[in-house]
């Protein structure tokens, strides 16, 4: 069984890169976890927060 989680975050202003920094660091940890078989981290194309 696999479940999918799609989640929305909104960083306040001024903070988008660390928050963008966090998202990369927790994907780069998770994925090495052996019951994950996928952390994909995106952000809208048009919207920078």
């Amino acid at each position: 069984m696999v479940f999918t989680i799609i989640v929305n975050l909104y960083a306040k202003d001024g903070v988008e890169e660390q928050l963008r920094a966090k998202l990369t660091e927790a994907a780069q940890i998770n994925s090495k976890d052996a019951g994950v078989l996928g952390w994909h981290p995106m952000q809208s194309a048009s919207d920078s927060r």
